[in-house]
């Protein structure tokens, strides 16, 4: 089905699932925020790479405005609930400020059910040990999929891409799990990773890039 929808592009991939806190302190964002909330509260986040807004997107929820600042600047907490394939991106949206798209969404990735192996599991948790966490990055093994791993890994923008147009649960975990095998022991991302893990919860100030 085929649907319009407000987009904010942004330099990074949101999953579905994932949680993610935004600063909006630009107007015509702030205006998108704002009327989402006004309709159905859902806007898309499509990954800019490469100079350009990329064709698989990410539905988002607004879950909460946190707080409201005297000019117009918010705190937002919102979440991915589905992906979208963007068909015609829409520059002129009724004479407001930011874009839209047509879209059409991508089946149930989240419903996508496929065990996670037992070496894969075992390689998360060398993850874990190489990290040094005192914590179980993880709870619960039996309810994860890639989309919630994912984030943790240490991809470059491309391959958090690549794993979002990626349309089947069992072939999302063959890149992650290869991409562990392959770079557990060097951990060139560690840095990165650990500030995956520390920026949990805080507020983003995500510069959107220049579109107009």
């Amino acid at each position: 089905m085929q649907k319009f929808i407000p987009i904010f592009p942004l330099q990074l991939v949101v999953y579905p699932r994932e949680k993610l806190n935004l600063h909006i302190f630009e107007p015509k964002y702030i205006a998108l925020v704002n009327d989402a909330m006004a309709v159905e509260k859902r806007f898309a986040i499509p990954p800019y790479i490469k100079n350009s807004i990329s064709e698989y997107a990410t539905e988002m929820e607004i879950v909460s405005i946190e707080k409201t600042y005297e000019d117009g600047q918010m705190d937002i907490k919102t979440k991915g609930v589905g992906i979208l394939r963007i068909l015609h991106v829409v520059e002129d949206v009724d004479e407001k400020p930011y874009y839209g798209a047509i879209v059409k969404e991508v089946m149930s990735p989240i419903e996508d059910r496929v065990k996670l192996s037992d070496d894969f599991i075992d390689l998360l948790e060398k993850m874990k040990d190489l990290l040094q966490l005192s914590k179980p990055l993880f709870l619960d093994y039996t309810t994860l999929n890639a989309y919630d791993i994912a984030p943790y890994v240490g991809f470059s923008i491309e391959e958090k891409y690549r794993l979002l147009s990626i349309p089947d649960e069992k072939s999302r975990q063959s890149l992650i799990y290869y991409h562990l095998k392959s770079s557990l022991l060097s951990m060139k991302n560690k840095v990165e990773i650990l500030n995956k893990i520390k920026m949990n919860g805080h507020f983003r100030n995500e510069v959107p890039p220049k579109l107009k």
